[in-house]
């Protein structure tokens, strides 16, 4: 490398700055964290529009809402700085940041002034948006002979939709014998097997790229399990026919031996070929151990012979015969473990056909739920829009956006899947070879970093980055780029990240530079705390046996388990309480607490209220689950349904009246005395005189709301509740000022969600409440983000590693680094691909216990490698997003897993408290 920025030909940094940013070539950059992306992304924007490129030609992609968001502030807000700017200042920006010289310059800098205005009076503004947004766009462009997918949009009740298409199959298949339901219920359960079947749905985009596998007639989908249980049946009968004519023999030699008993019954009905299902399973379990994992890295669940098979008081008994029969037993037992492994492989390959064929019935109640409302989730938004690009309209759709884009950029590009992917080049090969005068391919940027891909579970495929990098480079001349010198992160950062992670991840991270102008920082490595029993936290059933069964009657789940994270926290809050005193540029607004997930940031949140640390926290999750939003809930439930006295406990208890619990216990009481609901109580005029002010209030306040729940749209009513009771005053009541300020943002993106809700067409409140319910019970990724929080706020952020992606912090701490990651469970399906990601080959279902095949054996190891990458690029994210200071926090557990981040990492780090760490940076 010449520099910070490199390339094949090894150009200075300013030449490979203006290669990134110039428009008229095709580039992709893979850059470190912190190194620029999204100003790359949009220098560039900024380049093509002054080089006169029409503002609706340009196409930034990038992955989620926020960073669409984000993107489009930073173009808006650097073309209101250029037209705002002195000319002197104007032309340092274009020379210095934009690499703009000669020609070039002369004519940026007459069209630099008005640009701002020109880009806001044009037609059509640059498209900066989600990929799903994107889809949306694209079937607006539709041809007339696909012009009914042109009304298509994303729902916002994808749960709801999901669970109609479930409730639809599930009635069709009851009606439908051919539908092996019911064979898979009983062996997989009904939970699991849903999950399964939602899962292949997820995976219709990626099923378009290769041909429906495993297919099955409808007639034959039905008895796929009656023809397993058949051919197993023929298995197991060969097997008898084999050994039986030896069964005698070794029935004799076992005859009298102690504790043989059931293996001498299993052989006598093997000799007289009657062997029941219970004398098979006796024969089984006398053989082999007990289903056991294999050597380490097997990943199967089987049931090898026993090691000590034959014992040597059999062999004494069995004189001179015993080397034959112990041959014979160790043969039968070999046999019959090959046997029990065909057998499962055998109904394995039935399950995966019966999945198959309930997979596609799902899918097609999906597709007539699209077809009836218009409406599909981004999975199958993503699919309608490959399969029209594959028809043969798609040429048409294609050109229309030929004559539309002349700019196609994509930020974040290693968190694409291979469908993205594949509709991307869709477009691009339609460019290849074509000749004319006006032939002119569009030019193509992408941008990202492989070492960030921690999306798996999304299906962002990291591989996709470099295939994409390699096709564009043959197919369109693009220059490729690397820069790994970080402006974020200070220099005994990045130290950090050379020393610890460069050696465990090997040519994937590359040796990182600071930029010369980088603070100094510092990383440190709290002391373990002692006492964490990992499997508390998974199970109530026991605790540690050195102290005693939990009293589960006194005893909270977990308790024992929760201490030591308490005692993390604490340690973290006494640490960063002493790095702000000697450090007192810092404030509590500039540190991130970083935890692999929100299992434990409860007793974080604890912890930090004990230490008297102002912080906030996304612990809950989504919006819905926050509790000011759970006691506006509780309002609309109240009004819809008076007689719920929990609501009204709530209600009363929260901010919006904060009454204490001795009046709720006399409301109590006079309900259960007189055999009536609390909100009776509060309406009877009988008690008007012994009721407290507090609670005339209350019923006052209930009885306002309740008259204007009549005539108010819910956003309305919602609004007039927060007003009238004063909320937003009194949200400190939630946890201080810090979460006061959280609080409050909630409301307002509550408010937004109430008045966006159903495309504005007012539900009642009952339908609203049960809407709310049952998006709530949806996936995280469907319920609305929270509300953003002043950034001059100061306080604490706690949040989890993967919602911290794309932030940065001056003071970083990864706590509970010790924990092991959370492991898949359920049914898994694994995927095939060809060499470059264009074509599915084979799909298989996979859960423990299975019997191994050559192709499931080969994908796993590709997943536990997938698995192994992206913990080093959690890793990495967390260190990265420290601007100076980086904290390593762990509870030393009784339980790892197979990677272990203290392990990895402390031996680079100063120890927190030994001399080192008192020294200031």
């Amino acid at each position: 490398m010449d520099g910070p920025w490199s390339t094949r030909g090894g150009w200075s940094v300013s030449r490979q700055e203006t290669i990134a940013c110039d428009p008229s070539r095709s580039v992709v950059v893979e850059a470190c964290a912190g190194s620029g992306k999204t100003w790359l992304l949009k220098v560039r924007v900024l380049r093509a529009l002054l080089d006169g490129t029409p503002p609706g030609a340009i196409l930034a992609l990038t992955f989620t809402k926020k960073a669409a968001a984000e993107m489009r502030a930073r173009i808006w807000s650097e073309l209101e700085t250029l037209s705002l700017a002195s000319e002197l200042d104007r032309l340092r920006t274009l020379q210095d940041d934009y690499g703009l010289d000669g020609d070039s310059l002369e004519r940026a800098m007459k069209r630099a002034p008005s640009l701002y205005e020109d880009v806001l009076c044009a037609d059509d503004q640059p498209l900066v948006c989600t990929f799903h947004q994107w889809y949306d766009r694209l079937l607006s462009f539709a041809p007339e002979q696909a012009a009914g997918l042109s009304s298509l949009s994303a729902s916002s009740r994808v749960f709801e939709m999901r669970e109609q298409a479930w409730q639809r199959f599930i009635e069709r298949a009851r009606s439908d014998v051919s539908l092996p339901l019911e064979a898979l219920i009983q062996r997989m359960g009904l939970f699991s097997l849903k999950d399964a079947l939602r899962a292949y749905c997820s995976l219709r985009g990626s099923l378009l790229l290769g041909p429906r596998l495993t297919a099955v007639s409808k007639g034959a989908a039905g008895k796929i399990f009656e023809e397993a249980l058949h051919d197993t049946g023929v298995l197991k009968q060969a097997f008898f026919d084999a050994w039986q004519s030896r069964a005698g023999e070794l029935a004799e030699a076992y005859e009298g031996l102690p504790r043989r008993e059931d293996l001498l019954e299993s052989l006598r009905a093997l000799q007289h070929g009657v062997m029941t299902e219970n004398q098979f399973d006796q024969l089984t379990d006398a053989l082999l151990v007990k289903r056991a994992r294999g050597d380490e890295g097997d990943r199967r669940w089987r049931r090898p012979p026993k090691k000590k098979l034959v014992r040597i008081e059999d062999c004494k008994s069995w004189g001179g015969r015993a080397e034959d029969f112990k041959a014979a037993v160790e043969g039968m037992a070999e046999s019959l473990a090959t046997l029990l492994e065909v057998m499962d492989q055998r109904l394995q390959s039935a399950r995966l056909a019966a999945l198959h064929a309930c997979g596609e019935a799902l899918l097609e109640c999906l597709d007539e739920l699209r077809r009836e409302q218009d409406l599909t989730d981004f999975d199958g938004m993503e699919a309608t829009v490959f399969q029209l690009i594959q028809s043969p309209h798609g040429h048409q759709l294609l050109s229309r956006m030929d004559a539309r884009f002349d700019q196609i950029l994509v930020d974040e590009f290693q968190d694409t899947n291979p469908v993205q992917w594949a509709i991307l080049r869709a477009w691009l090969e339609c460019h290849i070879g074509a000749q004319g005068p006006d032939a002119r391919a569009p030019r193509v940027f992408i941008v990202g970093d492989p070492k960030q891909s921690i999306y798996r579970f999304r299906g962002a495929d990291p591989k996709v980055f470099g295939l994409a990098r390699e096709w564009l480079r043959a197919q369109f001349g693009a220059d490729v780029l690397t820069k790994d010198e970080t402006r974020r992160c200070a220099p005994e950062v990045v130290a950090l990240i050379n020393t610890a992670l460069c050696p465990i991840a090997g040519e994937r991270i590359r040796p990182h530079t600071a930029h010369a102008r980088a603070e100094r920082g510092g990383v440190y490595c709290l002391p373990l705390v002692h006492g964490a029993q990992p499997q508390a936290e998974e199970s109530d059933v026991k605790d540690s046996e050195s102290s005693g069964p939990r009293d589960w009657l006194r005893s909270p789940p977990g308790e024992r388990a929760a201490q030591p994270r308490f005692e993390e926290g604490c340690q973290i809050a006494r640490a960063l309480k002493e790095l702000l005193r000697r450090e007192p540029t810092l404030r509590w607004g500039d540190v991130r607490v970083l935890m692999r997930s929100r299992t434990h940031m409860a007793e974080m949140e604890r912890a930090f209220v004990h230490e008297g640390i102002p912080f906030v926290s996304d612990r809950s999750g989504g919006l819905l689950e926050q509790p000011e939003v759970l006691d506006l809930l509780s309002v609309c439930r109240l009004l819809s349904m008076p007689w719920s006295n929990a609501d009204l406990a709530r209600v009363m208890r929260s901010p919006l009246f904060a009454l204490s619990d001795d009046h709720l216990l006399w409301l109590a009481g006079q309900a259960q005395s007189r055999h009536m609901t609390w909100w009776q109580v509060l309406q009877d005029e009988s008690f008007t005189a012994d009721l407290h002010p507090h609670l005339l209030h209350v019923r006052r306040a209930l009885d306002e709301w309740s008259k204007q729940a009549s005539r108010l749209p819910v956003h309305d009513l919602l609004d007039w509740v927060i007003v009238s009771s004063g909320l937003r005053a009194r949200c400190h009541l939630y946890g201080g000022e810090a979460r006061g300020e959280q609080a409050r943002a909630n409301l307002a993106a509550f408010l937004e969600h109430c008045l966006a809700w159903d495309s504005g067409r007012f539900p009642s409140l009952a339908s609203f409440v049960r809407d709310m319910r049952r998006l709530a019970q949806a996936e995280k990724e469907e319920s609305p983000d929270l509300g953003l929080v002043d950034m001059d706020l100061d306080a604490v952020t706690i949040q989890s590693l993967h919602s911290a992606k794309g932030l940065e912090a001056q003071v970083v701490v990864l706590a509970g680094a010790s924990d092991p990651p959370r492991p898949d469970s359920g049914l898994r399906w694994l995927c095939e691909w060809n060499a470059d990601r264009s074509q599915l080959e084979g799909l298989y279902a996979w859960k423990s216990g299975d019997a191994s095949t050559p192709e499931v054996d080969a994908l796993l190891e590709e997943r536990d490698q997938q698995i192994q990458s992206e913990e080093i690029n959690l890793l990495y994210v967390a260190i990265t997003r420290a601007r100076r200071f980086f904290f390593l926090s762990a509870t030393k557990s009784a339980k790892s897993g197979s990677t272990n981040w203290v392990e990895w990492l402390s031996p680079h780090m100063v120890p927190w408290g030994g001399p080192a760490s008192e020294q200031r940076p």
